[in-house]
């Protein structure tokens, strides 16, 4: 797995990691409300993860190093992010249980992400 350092204007991916094939990706997005972690394949002109983080740095930064350990035990077969849900109903993603119980199926460490109910 490779760091690509590149500078983005202010929509765009940055942060990105990819595979060591390099047809895999993932990286932050900054939006409206905070930021979100959106991963996929170079070229298909979508994302398979669009998960919102909001504005909560560390959320953000649990959940970009959980992808990252999912992609260096990804044995190269198949989409590294398939089986995994595309988006959480509930924004962000740590107020939606029925989310973080389905990521945790396949990233067990997904378990250290604190649901919160919404208030």
């Amino acid at each position: 797995m490779k760091l690509n350092k590149r500078e983005e204007s202010y929509e765009e991916i940055y942060n990105i990691i990819e595979t060591e094939t390099g047809d895999y990706f993932f990286g932050i997005m900054n939006v409206l409300f905070g930021r979100r972690i959106r991963a996929g394949k170079y070229g298909n002109g979508w994302v398979d993860l669009d998960w919102c983080c909001g504005d909560n740095p560390v959320l953000l930064a649990k959940i970009y190093v959980l992808l990252q350990l999912h992609l260096e035990r990804w044995d190269g077969n198949e989409n590294p992010f398939s089986g995994l849900p595309s988006i959480s109903e509930i924004k962000p993603l740590n107020h939606d249980s029925k989310f973080l119980e389905k990521v945790t199926r396949i990233i067990p460490e997904f378990k250290e992400i604190q649901y919160e109910e919404r208030s």
